[in-house]
C-alpha cells in the first residue's frame, strides 16, 4: 500500500516516483499508478492542512470525475461497485467526499460514518475502505479517531499494534517525532 509514502518528505517528482515503482511491484498498470498517485498527493495534503473536501474534488478533476455532481445525483443512496479501479476508484471518492467533513460535521462522527457505510455497501469495500480510511483519518487526526476503533477492535493487542505503530513512524519520520 502507497499509504506511507505520504507521511515521507519527498519531493512531488520524489513521491510520484516512489508510489510509481511500489505499484509496478505487484500491478503492470498505469492507470494504477496514475490512480495511486493522485491519491497519495492529495494524502499528503490533508495529512498537512489541506482541505478535504477541496483535495476530493481536485482527485475527481484529475481522473475526470464530477465528485460533486456524482454525490447529489445519488439522492443519498452509496455506490455499490465490482472490483474493476475504473468504478471503485470514483466510488473510493464519491463515499470520502460525502462523509468528509465541513463545517456542520464533526470530524469523528465522519469518519466514523464513512467507514461504516462503506463497510456496509456491499461490493468492492475492502481495497476502496483502506482508502476512504486513510484520507478520513487524516482529516480526522488520531487524536478524534473514535476511541470504539482504537481500543476496541483488539483489546488484548492494543499496546503491541500502538508500539508496531509508533516503531513504523520513527522509523518513517525519524524518532523526534
Amino acid at each position: 500500500m502507497a499509504i506511507p509514502i505520504a507521511l515521507m518528505d519527498y519531493s512531488d517528482g520524489e513521491t510520484d516516483e516512489s508510489v510509481a515503482k511500489m505499484v509496478s511491484l505487484t500491478r503492470n498498470s498505469p492507470a494504477s499508478v496514475s490512480y495511486a498517485k493522485v491519491f497519495i498527493n492529495a494524502l499528503r495534503n490533508i495529512i498537512n492542512g489541506a482541505n478535504g473536501k477541496e483535495e476530493i474534488i481536485k482527485i475527481g478533476d484529475l481522473v475526470k470525475f464530477d465528485v460533486v455532481a456524482a454525490v447529489k445525483s445519488h439522492n443519498g443512496s452509496d455506490p455499490m461497485t465490482a472490483c474493476y479501479l475504473n468504478s471503485s476508484f470514483p466510488a473510493a471518492l464519491y463515499m470520502m467526499y460525502k462523509y468528509s467533513t465541513d463545517e456542520t460535521r464533526d470530524v469523528t462522527v465522519a469518519f466514523e460514518e464513512g467507514c461504516l457505510a462503506n463497510a456496509n455497501r456491499g461490493g468492492e469495500n475492502v481495497a476502496t475502505g483502506s482508502l476512504i480510511g486513510a484520507l478520513l483519518g487524516a482529516e480526522c487526526g488520531f487524536s478524534n479517531l473514535p476511541a470504539k476503533f482504537i481500543s476496541g477492535l483488539c483489546p488484548e493487542q492494543s499496546q503491541q499494534i500502538e508500539t508496531e505503530i509508533d516503531d513504523f513512524l520513527d522509523s518513517v519520520l525519524g524518532s523526534e517525532n
